[in-house]
């Protein structure tokens, strides 16, 4: 097979990278420690700047800044006509607290202009900001809109007090003449309140539902609710789902709540083992009377959560009575719920000290665990550094694979170990750990709480001759310091790095702010690349007039900012020019038989290469293969649930020569064929067929050369009309199927078969097509006989019904 590369007067050329830009870029020794490399004024402007997008990336450039100019400048942009930009700038206010933020807010959440997201937005910033006044704002303000009531009325819950309980009490009241969506919105909220009033009475709904059948491909409103509690999906919360949760449910208990109970929780393993939910509940009672800590009460990122969800806990122990006749099915979500509020108790009722991570570390530092879960980061840091590498690796693994209780004891030690030098070595554990993003968010954030220390450790490992598992996490930390030294470090590598992690790479190439590395991105800056978009934001940062290539990549850029997409987005790499993008397809198909680890995919779509133009070269990278991989277990879990769905990958093959091979293989064999031999037309209708199921070009060529040998192939011509139709040229297609059926009816002098098994085949291909377009209203001749094709449909759906049907013995027990 040839393939032609853009730029190269020989196709079958040996395939050779993509040239690079040769930057002289300086060394990050010759910039200061620590040090921006956009000034405070600098931000400040981009936050004024005429360009939403550019306005956007001052946001993020002021995020982590503390003066007052920079604070008033975030405060402006509370009035931003953009919605990206206001939705930012409101989460860094509310985070940040900043001075005269609760009187903006309150002002905007109370005017009448404030759109569905922006009062969401604003009532829920205005919660964290004021929670005494919520209530009364929210009083004052009137009805909200069904979009907004879910987050305010969560930020209320969260507020918490007498007025707030007595408001939900009412809303409960009036809960029937509610939407679903808004009544969902409402239960979620009562129970994350916490108060044990209304949580029994949504809990009570919720269990009253569980004995009803759900409408068909959906759940109750009560149910999701208790669902949302357990961190679960709406979709699990249906009753199907719920034997392969309590499985799940289980573990969780067991391991979070059996060590916290009298007797190691043998009570509650009895009956967890024995399938008895209103047991496994009654056995949780000790702990809706366990006394909170006040170093746990004091976290400001858990809030009043662990006293709420130990209300919760407390009203679902109160209806364990409700569960004895209640399915495992119906009963899983609840215990969900209930694992949930349990991790969050336990950890706010033990002292960090009987910690997993502080028993073990204080044991192989061979102190008290009580004395070192009070040591500060100075103290920390000052034994860490008296330790040898080879000492600290134990001290790695165990901060990197078990756990504390409080999220801000991880980044007090985190700190610590980066301030006595033994960072790298830290993130290197932390990368083998298998952690979750949660996990690498906090390790991340204690490192950036000692900027110095962070810089220090970036730049150690980017200057590592091979870049380890642990180089997508400095490349993260490097996005979040933005100095003049990281950022040299970053350009210097920019090529390295794009092999580990090419999205955060951009990243941080852009978020640096440094105009020295805007050609490194350029140079990769494909359509809908994350270099495409990092080097239009950067430039336009740096004052680069918008026209030629950067004002067609600002359109791309803008009709995506913000936005999402339905397609199958998979990271594949050329074959001939070595780069990695991100493509979008419809769909894929997969060989189920095929020997290639990803199932040898077949992209329904465009596969020209982004970088060089080669055709068909492109080849899942690991994390694109993750992804086909991913989709394809969803859909057959799907199938197995009997729900109907859209699947974005699939399995599928066809016949080549009596021998099944996938749509990828096919295609290659066409074209080797065609190649052997140019004016074969079985090979040619073949990879017509292949080539319209797959959107590609060619397929009208390959038509052509197949008429220039058979004027009257018939084959050709159904296929045509097929392209036709898809391509929303119906009158057209329906003109030309109209000739093929005639022709097909000439028994003295039948058209020549070459793909199709019968002219039987080929004529219930055609009439099934015309039965399609007769149904969209399209006018078929009347001697069109299409009574067969409707037999023939309705055959097919029958069939389908009842591959549907769940086996005998599935339905609900009652």
């Amino acid at each position: 097979m040839s393939v032609h590369i853009i730029g190269s007067g020989d196709a079958s050329a040996a395939p050779e990278p993509l040239p690079r830009p040769d930057l002289a870029l300086p060394g990050p020794e010759t910039a200061d420690p620590v040090t921006p490399v956009l000034e405070d004024g600098a931000v400040i402007e981009l936050l004024a700047h005429p360009d939403p997008v550019v306005r956007g990336f001052g946001v993020e450039q002021a995020r982590e800044r503390t003066s007052e100019a920079i604070a008033a400048a975030l405060l402006a942009r509370l009035d931003d006509d953009d919605p990206y930009v206001f939705g930012e700038a409101l989460a860094v206010v509310a985070e940040r607290r900043l001075p005269h933020a609760e009187a903006k807010v309150a002002e905007l959440f109370a005017a009448e202009s404030a759109t569905e997201e922006r009062a969401a937005a604003l009532g829920t910033a205005y919660g964290r900001l004021a929670p005494e006044r919520i209530a009364e704002a929210v009083r004052e303000k009137g009805r909200l809109d069904d979009r907004a009531f879910g987050p305010v009325a969560t930020a209320l819950a969260v507020a918490g007090g007498d007025e707030v309980v007595a408001f939900f009490k009412k809303a409960l009241g009036r809960a029937g003449m509610l939407n679903p969506a808004r009544r969902r919105s409402l239960f979620t909220a009562a129970l994350v309140s916490g108060d044990v009033g209304l949580c029994r009475r949504v809990l009570g709904d919720a269990v009253g539902d569980s004995n009803v059948e759900a409408p068909e491909g959906a759940t109750f409103p009560s149910r999701a609710a208790v669902a949302s509690l357990g961190g679960l999906p709406d979709s699990e919360s249906r009753i199907e789902r719920g034997d392969a949760l309590y499985d799940r449910v289980r573990e969780v208990l067991e391991e979070d709540a059996a060590p916290a109970l009298a007797d190691g929780g043998k009570a509650l393993k009895d009956a967890l083992a024995k399938r008895r939910v209103a047991d496994v509940l009654r056995a949780l009672e000790p702990l809706t009377s366990l006394e909170l800590l006040a170093e746990a009460l004091d976290d400001e990122e858990l809030g009043t959560l662990p006293q709420r969800r130990q209300g919760f806990l407390t009203a679902l122990v109160a209806r364990a009575r409700d569960f004895e006749h209640l399915e495992i099915g119906a009963s899983s979500i609840f215990l969900a719920a209930a694992a949930q509020a349990v991790s969050l108790v336990v950890s706010a009722g033990y002292p960090e000290a009987s910690s997993e991570a502080m028993t073990s570390l204080a044991k192989a530092l061979g102190v008290e665990p009580e004395a070192l879960s009070v040591e500060d980061t100075a103290d920390l840091a000052a034994r860490f550094e008296a330790m040898t590498p080879r000492d600290m690796r134990r001290v790695h693994t165990i901060l990197s694979r078990q756990a504390f209780r409080r999220a801000a004891t991880l980044r007090r030690f985190t700190a610590a170990v980066a301030h006595a030098g033994h960072g790298v070595g830290f993130l290197e554990a932390v990368a083998e750990s298998g952690g979750d993003d949660v996990f690498f968010g906090l390790v991340l954030g204690g490192l950036a709480d000692a900027p110095e220390d962070a810089e220090t450790t970036v730049l150690e490992m980017l200057e590592e001759e091979t870049l380890g598992e642990s180089a997508s996490l400095a490349i993260s930390l490097a996005e979040r310091l933005r100095t003049e030294r990281v950022a040299l470090a970053v350009g210097r590598r920019f090529f390295d790095l794009r092999e580990v992690d090419k999205t955060r790479t951009a990243r941080a190439a852009m978020y640096s702010g440094d105009a020295r590395l805007l050609p490194l991105l350029e140079s990769r800056a494909f359509p809908h690349e994350p270099e495409e978009a990092a080097w239009v934001i950067l430039s336009l940062v740096h004052g680069a007039p918008l026209e030629g290539k950067l004002e067609e990549a600002m359109e791309r850029v803008r009709s995506r900012r913000g936005g999402s997409t339905d397609e199958l987005e998979v990271e594949l790499r050329c074959e001939h020019c070595h780069e990695v993008g991100t493509y979008s397809f419809a769909r894929a198909y997969v060989d189920p038989e095929a020997k290639d680890e990803w199932g040898d995919p077949a992209f329904v779509g465009d596969t020209t290469c982004k970088a060089c133009g080669a055709q068909d070269s492109l080849r899942p990278t690991p994390r694109g293969g993750q992804v086909l991989t991913a989709e394809m277990l969803s859909f057959i879990e799907a199938m197995q649930r009997g729900e109907a769905t859209s699947p974005r990958v699939t399995p599928s093959v066809t016949t080549i020569g009596g021998e099944k091979v996938g749509l990828s293989e096919a295609l290659r064999r066409m074209n080797a064929r065609i190649e052997e031999s140019p004016t074969a037309i079985r090979p040619r209708l073949e990879r017509a067929r292949l080539r319209m199921v797959l959107r590609r070009e060619g397929l009208h060529e390959d038509l052509a050369a197949v008429r220039a040998e058979d004027p009257d192939a018939v084959e050709a011509s159904l296929l045509e009309a097929t392209s036709m139709a898809r391509d929303d040229n119906p009158i057209a297609a329906l003109k030309l199927l109209t000739n093929v059926h005639a022709r097909l009816r000439d028994p003295a002098n039948p058209p020549r078969i070459y793909d199709a098994g019968s002219l039987e085949s080929v004529r219930n291909s055609v009439e099934d097509l015309m039965l399609e377009m007769a149904q969209q209203g399209l006018p078929v001749p009347k001697d069109v006989d299409l009574e067969p094709a409707v037999a023939r449909r309705n055959a097919h759906a029958a069939a389908a019904a009842e591959a549907a049907q769940p086996p005998p013995g599935s339905g609900r027990r009652r």
